[in-house]
C-alpha cells in the first residue's frame, strides 16, 4: 500500500521539484542571466527524467530521517503512533476510549509498544478511504519536506560557488526554509490524522465484530 501511494505521489513530487528549480532561477540569477537554471527547470519538467530524479531523491534519506524532519523528534517517539493511545485517542472526541479498551485490552504505554499496537490496527483498516487519504497526504508532504531540505543543502553552496548576489542567495534559502516548515507542519497534521482515523474506525466497529485484543 505504501509503495502504491508513493507511486501515485511521484508525479506531484516531480512537479514540485520543477517548480522549485524554476523559483531558484528567478530568485538567484534573475531573468537575463538565468539560462543555466532554466535548462535545469526544463529538464526536471521532462516526465521520465523528473520521475528518476524524484525517485532517487526520495530514497536518499531513510524514512526515519524524513520522520525526524517532519515531527522534530528522534528515536521511537518521532512518530505520532508512539502517542496513539496515551495522547491522540484521549484528545479526539470521535474515539470512545472505553469502548476501544474493551476491544483491545489495556493500552500499551511505551512509545514502541504503542506504535506496534497501532500498526497492527492500521493493517486491518488499510483500505478504508479515511485511512488511505491522510496516509497519502502524509507521504506526499513528508517527501516534499525532505526534498526542500535536500534542495536547501545542495543549492545553497552551489549558489555561493557561482558568486551570486548574497541577497538573492539569502532570499532563495529563506524561501526554501519557509517551504520546509510549512510542509513539515502539513505532514505532521496528516500523520496525526492518520493515527486518529485508524483508532476511530476501530473504536466504532460493530460489537459483533471480533475484538482485536491480540492483533496479528
Amino acid at each position: 500500500m505504501t509503495d502504491t501511494l508513493k507511486g501515485k505521489n511521484r508525479r506531484l513530487l516531480a512537479l514540485f521539484a520543477a517548480a522549485n528549480a524554476g523559483a531558484a532561477a528567478f530568485l538567484t540569477a534573475g531573468l537575463p542571466a538565468a539560462t543555466h537554471w532554466t535548462v535545469v527547470a526544463r529538464a526536471l519538467a521532462v516526465p521520465g527524467l523528473s520521475a528518476l530524479i524524484v525517485g532517487v531523491a526520495t530514497w536518499v534519506l531513510p524514512a526515519r530521517v524524513k520522520e525526524t524532519l517532519v515531527f522534530w523528534r528522534v528515536g521511537p517517539s518521532r512518530l505520532p503512533s508512539s502517542r496513539a493511545f496515551s495522547k491522540i485517542a484521549k484528545n479526539d472526541p470521535r474515539i470512545d476510549t472505553n469502548r476501544l479498551r474493551k476491544r483491545l485490552g489495556e493500552f500499551p504505554r511505551t512509545a514502541t509498544a504503542q506504535t506496534a499496537k497501532w500498526y497492527a490496527l492500521y493493517r486491518l483498516h488499510v483500505t478504508e478511504p479515511a485511512v488511505v487519504d491522510p496516509h497519502r497526504a502524509f507521504l506526499l508532504f513528508r517527501d516534499m519536506a525532505a526534498l526542500s531540505v535536500l534542495m536547501l543543502v545542495l543549492l545553497g553552496p552551489l549558489m555561493l560557488l557561482m558568486n551570486l548576489p548574497l541577497q538573492r542567495v539569502l532570499a532563495a534559502s529563506l524561501g526554501l526554509g519557509l517551504e520546509y516548515v510549512l510542509l513539515a507542519v502539513a505532514a505532521a497534521n496528516a500523520g496525526a490524522r492518520l493515527v486518529a482515523n485508524v483508532l476511530a474506525i476501530e473504536a466504532s466497529a460493530p460489537q459483533s465484530d471480533k475484538p482485536h485484543s491480540d492483533p496479528v
